[in-house]
Order: C-alpha cells, then structure tokens, then sequence
C-alpha cells in the first residue's frame, strides 16, 4: 500500500500462478486493496 501511496497510481500485482492483489488511490487520498484467486484444480 505504501508503494501505492508513494506512485500515486493503481497496481497490480501478480503473485503465483492464479492471484491478484489490486490496490488504488480514492480522490480523498484513502487507498483501496482487493484481490482475486483461482481454485487450483478439481
């Protein structure tokens, strides 16, 4: 989030094969952070 905060602009970051940590700047200067993951096989 620091980086985040720091670029002033949206990351995506990609860890592994199937996840996501997405993080943004709101216009108030608050940050958002979220993320997907895909289910690894049956």
């Amino acid at each position: 989030m620091l980086l985040t905060h720091e670029l002033g602009r949206p990351l995506d970051i990609r860890q592994g094969t199937g996840s996501r940590i997405l993080t943004r700047t709101h216009p108030d200067g608050t940050l958002a952070v979220g993320g997907r993951v895909r289910r690894a096989g049956p």
